[in-house]
Parts: structure tokens; C-alpha cells; sequence
């Protein structure tokens, strides 16, 4: 690759345009394509990032895979362009990464393909200049740029997705919630997880199959494991007296098994209340978020059942209504009327 760059860069006019087209999902493989381009001698001075697959494509969904080219527009990069230091640089990046966020998002870039197109703005900054050093002098891999760009999303997502900064939320939530809105699948890569547990810091990814038991992870993949199998592996406990509310995925996941356990909401209620959960906006604040990015299937036998136990959750319990936020509401048939609490009194249909 980088033999070809350097060949594209000889035969380019001084005022030529190069354009490159990739979609890769691997970090690395995006870290070899911008070393190349920068050690040719090329600047990216535009990126676009463009839908490239159906968005209703179930296949490609629960594959997890990239639906989305980036373009990157290369110019040759001045040749006086002098070095920099990327302490310098990367508040320039977060920034530019941020402005370009919901520009991305109005053109149907969502999920993985968000993150993936804020190495477009992350490379305009960061190309400019070469080299660029770090603080003990060394020469800094455009990866880093590429973090600090899943930062700023993983950022400006969780702001959007709970209308609040993340202050009160713990990294293990964080990272659910925003593997929820990412990946939007059970099944994703072992190496964009380490990536967005590294976005969101407080915890080492291995630490969430080993210690959090919140996946499993084998041949490269994680795949998120149910509240039911959490609980079989002791992450958390049902019992009012030992369960602990450090993590508030803990306590979603507690309420979920409980009701898919029970086939009851009284349990749930009385588990909620002894543990004060009924009382905790950010609690409720997460049932809200979960709402939002686990994926909502239309077919009944698909649903996953985090969603479905929620929603019923939510449908049967005024505690929950009362303080949790359900944007475009498409109940199922099954529902019924009854289920949507409309207090018509005497009035029969």
C-alpha cells in the first residue's frame, strides 16, 4: 500500500487530486491506509462519509457490518509543512470530529458507521503537519488521532441518547449503553469493543467477559450475554440484601431476569422499591437510554429480550412511566388496548 501511494503521489500533478474510497471496520486496517497516505507525502483536506447499503437490511444488521464508504479527498501535502505536537492538535481534533458528528448522522450514518466516519475530520487535522510528536519526541501513528475521534463520538453520543453529560453514569453502563447504540447487534467484533472500552476509560475490555461476565468472547467476536445468563454466572444478585447498585446495568439486568423469572411485575416492584431503584433517576435515566438503543424488532419472535421485558416493564408499571421516556412508541398488536392505560372509564368500544 504504501509503495502505491508513493506511486500515486509521483504521477499526480502538484495541484491533482487524489480520492480514496474505503469501509473497514478494523482500526488497524484504517492505521496502515493513513500511515501510507501521510508517509506519500498526501494530505486528506475532505472526507464524506456515504450510506452504501439498505438501512433495512436485517442481514447486514445482525452481522454487524459496515454499511457506510468513506471518501477522503488527497491533495499533496505542502512541502514546508513543518511538525507538530499532538497535545496541540488534539483538542482540534475533538472538535472538528464533534462539528461533523450530526452533519454525518442527517446523511444516515448511524452506529459503527458514525464512529468510523469521524476518522475522516480526525485525519483533515492531523495530516496537515509531519511529523507529528508527542511529548518525548516520538513520532505519533495516526491511531491516535483515531481514539481520540471515538472519544469525541462516544461522547457526543451519550450526551444525545440521555440529554445529559455522563457524570453519574458508570463506565460499565457507558459502555452497554453505547455498545447497544453502536453495534446494534447481540454479536460484534472483539476489537471495535476494545476500542470503544478505551473511548469511555475505567476499565480493561477483558475485564467485562472475566469479571463483569457482561459477554462472552471467542475467535475475534463478543457477543453480549442475557440478564439470564448473568445471573447464572453470579454478576449480580436479586437478593434486596446483597445486591449491590454500583453498576446501573446491574440493576436493569436484575429487574429484567427477575420479571422473565417470575412472569410477574410484583416481584419486580417490591426488588425495586427495597433497593431504592424506584427512587433513582439515573436508574431510570438508563431504562430510558436501553429504550432507545437496544433494537426494536417487529417480528414477535425475533424481539430481543432485553427490549421486550423492558417494555413490558414500562407499559405495566406507573413508577417506571412516570419518570421513563419512550420516543415513537409502535406497540405490538398483542398489547392490546388495555395495556396502554387509557383510563376511559366507563366508556366501552
Amino acid at each position: 500500500m504504501a509503495l502505491a501511494f508513493a506511486e500515486y503521489y509521483r504521477v499526480l500533478r502538484d495541484d491533482g487530486v487524489m480520492t480514496v474510497q474505503f469501509n473497514h471496520k478494523e482500526s488497524g486496517a484504517w492505521d496502515v491506509l493513513a500511515k501510507s497516505l501521510i508517509d506519500a507525502g498526501f494530505e486528506i483536506t475532505a472526507s464524506w462519509a456515504v450510506s452504501t447499503e439498505n438501512p433495512q437490511n436485517l442481514h447486514q444488521a445482525q452481522k454487524n457490518s459496515v454499511s457506510s464508504t468513506v471518501l477522503l479527498v488527497c491533495r499533496k501535502r505542502d512541502p514546508n509543512a513543518e511538525q507538530a505536537w499532538w497535545d496541540d492538535l488534539r483538542p482540534e481534533v475533538a472538535n472538528l470530529v464533534e462539528q461533523r458528528a450530526p452533519e454525518f448522522e442527517a446523511n444516515d450514518i448511524t452506529g459503527i458507521d458514525l464512529y468510523l466516519s469521524a476518522f475522516g475530520p480526525a485525519l483533515n487535522v492531523f495530516s496537515r503537519s509531519y511529523p507529528i510528536l508527542d511529548s518525548s519526541g516520538e513520532e505519533v501513528r495516526p491511531e491516535v488521532a483515531f481514539a481520540e475521534a471515538r472519544k469525541a463520538i462516544a461522547a457526543y453520543r451519550f450526551r444525545k441518547l440521555a440529554q445529559t453529560d455522563t457524570a453519574g453514569f458508570d463506565p460499565l453502563t457507558q459502555w452497554y449503553l453505547l455498545a447497544w447504540d453502536a453495534f446494534r447487534a447481540r454479536e460484534f467484533p472483539f476489537d471495535e469493543a476494545t476500542q470503544l472500552a478505551l473511548a469511555i476509560g475505567g476499565f480493561n475490555v477483558s475485564d467485562l467477559a472475566k469479571t463483569y461476565k457482561l459477554l462472552d468472547s471467542a475467535s475475534g467476536t463478543c457477543k453480549f450475554l442475557t440478564p439470564q445468563q448473568r445471573f447464572k454466572k453470579r454478576a449480580f444478585s436479586i437478593n434486596e440484601q446483597e445486591f449491590s447498585a454500583r453498576y446501573l446495568v446491574d440493576g436493569l439486568h436484575a429487574i429484567i431476569a427477575i420479571y422473565l423469572e417470575e412472569e410477574s411485575i410484583q416481584p419486580v416492584r417490591r426488588f425495586m422499591k427495597a433497593t431504592g431503584l424506584v427512587s433513582n433517576d439515573m436508574f431510570m435515566r438508563t431504562i430510558e437510554v436501553a429504550l432507545k438503543v437496544i433494537p426494536r424488532i417487529g417480528d414477535e419472535k425475533k424481539r430481543i429480550p432485553e427490549e421486550k421485558a423492558l417494555l413490558d416493564l414500562w407499559l405495566a408499571m406507573d413508577e417506571i412511566k412516570a419518570k421513563v421516556v419512550v420516543e415513537q412508541l409502535e406497540l405490538p398488536l398483542q398489547y392490546g388496548q388495555l395495556s396502554l392505560d387509557l383510563d376511559l372509564g366507563d366508556e366501552k368500544e
